[in-house]
């Protein structure tokens, strides 16, 4: 299976990543944002690719059979216009090139759960 995975560099998708790349059975494409992102999914397996929510484009995805998609702003605090863009807009942009590009699987995680032991982020 292609795998289309955010936040691969993570601590969340890191693990992921180790995971299905150990198995053998999966091609996975890393979204990064810097060359330090881009070692860090080259090492765990996967191919990085330079793109960033809000801005992942059809052929970013294009091939892949699932996108996996673990970024989030999950600071304690701040802003809540960076919440909105990062978390929920950038969330919205990419099922659309999910759709447009005809990925049929999309798996969100969120670790906003775990990271605020269920209080409201903001």
């Amino acid at each position: 299976m292609r795998i289309f995975i955010t936040g691969a560099s993570g601590f969340v998708g890191s693990a992921i990543t180790r995971r299905l790349t150990k198995s053998g059975e999966h091609t996975l494409i890393a979204m990064s944002r810097s060359t330090e992102s881009d070692a860090k999914s080259t090492a765990l397996g996967a191919t990085p690719v330079r793109c960033e929510l809000g801005g992942v484009q059809a052929a970013h995805v294009s091939r892949c059979d699932t996108i996996i998609h673990n970024t989030a702003c999950v600071q304690p605090w701040g802003r809540r216009a960076d919440f909105q863009r990062i978390s929920v807009e950038g969330t919205r942009q990419l099922l659309a090139v999910a759709r447009e590009a005809g990925v049929r699987r999309f798996v969100n995680m969120s670790s906003d759960a775990v990271s605020f032991a269920g209080q409201n982020p903001l």
